[in-house]
């Protein structure tokens, strides 16, 4: 007579309530955390992969580093040490500079077939949040040394220029 009462496919109300009861929409809730915040350390980790990233100064800086010659973590040592020895530049730096290129400086017209490198640790480019410092090689054993200088000087060319564009 009632023989449908008891089929595995069918919700009783003991099934709903205990569905809809409130430890399990915080278990629901908890386990979207868990997996919302395992995404958000994994974008984190493949970002900061690329860039330098520190986010209690909200300084954000991607570093393009030559693959073959580079040295990406003597960069990101020498903005860890600006930010300890001065924290002012360090903070202009941020606002102003938003990439750091490893390569080459250059003279001359992109067009032209003839490039001509520049013997020099760096360059700005004039109008642009972009540095670029020069590739080192193994044999230098004060690379971060190096850099620290290196992002300074071009640092305070982009840091001059992007404030008289302000006035």
């Amino acid at each position: 007579m009632y023989w449908y009462k008891n089929l595995p496919d069918q919700q009783i109300y003991q099934d709903l309530k205990s569905r809809d009861s409130a430890s399990a929409t915080i278990q629901r809730t908890f386990i979207e955390f868990l997996i919302l915040a395992f995404l958000v350390l994994v974008a984190f980790i493949l970002f900061s992969g690329f860039s330098y990233v520190d986010i209690r100064d909200q300084c954000f800086i991607k570093v393009r580093y030559d693959v073959l010659r580079g040295d990406r973590d003597s960069i990101i040592e020498a903005l860890k040490v600006i930010k300890e020895e001065d924290y002012i530049f360090y903070r202009k730096f941020c606002a102003n500079v938003n990439y750091i290129y490893e390569k080459r400086c250059t003279l001359g017209d992109d067009n032209s077939s003839k490039v001509e490198f520049i013997k020099t640790d760096g360059c700005y480019i004039k109008g642009s949040h972009a540095i670029l410092i020069e590739p080192l090689d193994d044999r230098y054993y004060n690379k971060v040394d190096l850099r620290v200088e290196a992002i300074k000087k071009y640092g305070d060319l982009a840091i001059d220029y992007w404030y008289k564009e302000q006035l």
